[in-house]
C-alpha cells in the first residue's frame, strides 16, 4: 500500500488521468494474484456476483483515492 501510495502521488503529478491508473493498479493486482496462487487457484462460478461487486467498490475507491490525493 506504501508503495502504491507513492507511485500514485508521482503518477498524479505528471498526468491527471485517474481511470488509466486505475485500470493499470488493479490489472498488475490482478496479475501478481494470479501469479502468487498458481496452480492452487480454484475458479467457482458461484463467486462472480461477489466478484463483481468487489471489482466495482475496489475500482471506485481506486479512483476517488486518486482524486483525494
Amino acid at each position: 500500500m506504501s508503495i502504491q501510495g507513492l507511485v500514485r502521488k508521482v503518477f498524479s503529478v505528471k498526468q491527471n488521468t485517474p481511470f488509466l491508473f486505475s485500470f493499470i493498479t488493479v490489472g498488475f493486482c490482478a496479475l501478481i494474484f494470479l501469479l502468487l496462487a498458481g496452480k492452487d487457484f480454484v475458479f467457482s462460478t458461484e463467486y462472480v456476483p461477489y466478484a463483481i461487486i468487489f471489482a466495482i467498490g475496489y475500482g471506485i475507491t481506486t479512483v476517488f483515492n486518486f482524486f483525494a490525493i
